[in-house]
């Protein structure tokens, strides 16, 4: 299977999101079975990637961003809008007091 998405990289994308949801770490025993089972499920995705019609590299790939992507969403809903402004990755805030001008 030519992809660089394997079981693990979604095993890690699911337990962030987990811990985004719940605002709790995984524990390391949690995480040594989840990478245990992981690392089987690597051969079996190379089996089956023979044995399906689709895209299956791309489909684990688009899995693993919309993964990301629901942590980024709930780790940003969860935080306050001050951390998000004051943090030191804010964005600078800047204000024009100039009027628009209008086009010609």
């Amino acid at each position: 299977m030519s992809t660089n998405t394997t079981t693990g990289d979604l095993a890690t994308a699911g337990e962030g999101i987990v811990e985004a949801v719940t605002g709790k770490a995984i524990s390391g025993r949690a995480r040594a079975i989840v990478g245990g089972v992981a690392g089987a499920g690597n051969g079996l995705l190379e089996g089956m990637a023979r044995h399906v019609d689709f895209d299956l590299p791309g489909l684990l790939s688009g899995v693993l961003s919309v993964l990301k992507g629901a942590t980024q969403i709930v780790a940003a809903s969860r935080r306050k809008k001050s951390e998000e402004t004051s943090g030191p990755d804010a964005a600078p805030v800047t204000t024009s007091t100039a009027s628009p001008q209008a086009a010609p």
